[in-house]
């Protein structure tokens, strides 16, 4: 997706900048006390964000049987089983594919960035208190942080290549899809409100087809998926195209991704119903990914999306393993010559790395 417009409310945050000087101060007219991701104010409890307020004590646990759509990458044909699993679902869960120290140095890239965007009203870029990491990124993206890019491209992509390249219906070595960006979205805690089940896009009758999607997002677990902390809600085998938006099935609601553990990929077709949940936790729940689309999607061309944003500077595309490089060429930005001024151009239509700045909100 491409980054916010210009317009867009929230206050504008050059990345890496001194943070003791203007993060998470209060607004002086709110009454606001500053805000962490992980802190819980008494004022994020105003209810004019809400949209489905959370029963907690009288909903059923989840109506989604996790481990039907759940494989683990370490045992025998796990690429055909997850295969059929994502030909069915529109999703699979693979497990094992980061250890707990990958986990933990993703997830601490996901703190640091979040307290860039977190301003003190939480009015997140997806809800109140939930945002989203491209939205919010001047590039549509953090491949930018080399633990994103080193555990989930280098390592993560490279085990998540043979099932990408079925789901892409494409010979080993000849890869019909490419990296689009990173992204992901994570939820606050004491978010009460549940997010209305939607698509990720739309698309036009061309790319309506079952397989290959047109467009794939991988998101990572880096801590568990819990009842509490706001797992995703997925609806098996269900797009737009089934849904009149009116009123949800009761078994849709309830179909919540979890338990999960961490070290788990989401592997999903965008366009597959989706929506968030309430984080009843007192932690930020993170779901960091990264982005691919398929050949004939990105021939298309489509204005809102193509031509992709260089946002992986060079040093960090020529460490990636030879694969991953051949699916970032689209998205490598090279170092601009010295003495070049850079403040003012687009990153869209620049080839030069240009650095990120954040949308606070």
């Amino acid at each position: 997706m491409r980054p916010w417009p210009a317009d867009m409310p929230g206050e504008l945050v050059a990345h890496g900048s001194s943070r003791k000087e203007r993060l998470f101060q209060p607004d002086p007219s709110s009454g606001d006390e500053a805000c962490l991701p992980d802190k819980v104010p008494h004022s994020s409890r105003k209810k004019r964000w809400r949209v489905k307020k959370v029963k907690s004590a009288s909903e059923p646990a989840s109506t989604l049987k996790v481990s039907e759509y759940t494989v683990s990458h370490q045992t025998n044909n796990c690429e055909a089983t997850a295969l059929a699993i994502f030909r069915k679902s529109g999703f699979v869960v693979v497990e094992d594919v980061l250890n707990d120290v990958q986990c933990r140095e993703v997830l601490e890239v996901c703190n640091a960035v979040a307290k860039e965007m977190v301003g003190p009203h939480r009015a997140g870029n997806r809800g109140h208190g939930r945002y989203s990491f491209g939205w919010a990124s001047s590039t549509g993206s953090i491949l930018h942080e080399r633990a994103i890019a080193s555990n989930l491209l280098s390592h993560a992509g490279m085990i998540l290549h043979p099932l990408l390249c079925s789901i892409f219906c494409c010979d080993e070595g000849k890869p019909q899809f490419s990296c689009y960006s990173g992204g992901g979205d994570f939820v606050l805690p004491g978010v009460e409100e549940y997010q209305p089940l939607h698509s990720d896009i739309q698309v036009n009758k061309s790319f309506s087809m079952k397989m290959p999607p047109p467009y794939l997002s991988v998101n990572f677990c880096v801590q568990a998926l819990t009842a509490e902390n706001g797992p995703i809600r997925m609806i098996p085998g269900k797009t737009d195209h089934d849904w009149t938006g009116r009123k949800e099935p009761a078994e849709w609601r309830n179909s919540r991704l979890f338990p999960v553990p961490a070290g788990a990929a989401l592997v999903r077709d965008v366009r597959t119903l989706h929506g968030g949940t309430p984080n009843v936790s007192e932690r930020t729940r993170y779901l960091p990914s990264i982005e691919y689309v398929s050949t004939g999607f990105k021939e298309a061309r489509r204005k809102d999306m193509f031509p992709a944003v260089r946002s992986i500077p060079r040093e960090i595309f020529n460490a990636l393993p030879k694969k991953m490089r051949r699916l970032c060429r689209d998205i490598v930005a090279e170092e601009p010559e010295p003495g070049n001024e850079l403040e003012n151009v687009d990153p869209w239509k620049s080839p030069c790395w240009h650095g990120v700045k954040y949308r606070r909100m």
